[in-house]
């Protein structure tokens, strides 16, 4: 399992929603606004595959936006 003590306060949050999800087999597409270059995507990501959900397989929509102003 995901050892939460090598992790930032940011992660483990992220570490115990996906936690959520998995328990409570929720389905659904993943979608992540403000994205900039992607690093809590790719986290996400990453800790989605520990816990071996399936919102990032081709059954699934991922979206990954961001908006750039000035």
């Amino acid at each position: 399992m995901v050892n939460v003590f090598n992790h930032s306060p940011f992660e483990e949050i992220m570490i115990k929603s996906m936690k959520f999800v998995k328990q409570s087999h929720i389905e659904g597409d993943y979608m992540e606004f403000g994205v900039y270059e992607g690093n809590t995507f790719i986290k996400a990501f990453h800790i989605a595959k520990i816990f071996n959900l399936k919102i990032f397989t081709k059954l699934r929509c991922i979206f990954a936006i961001d908006n750039l102003s000035f």
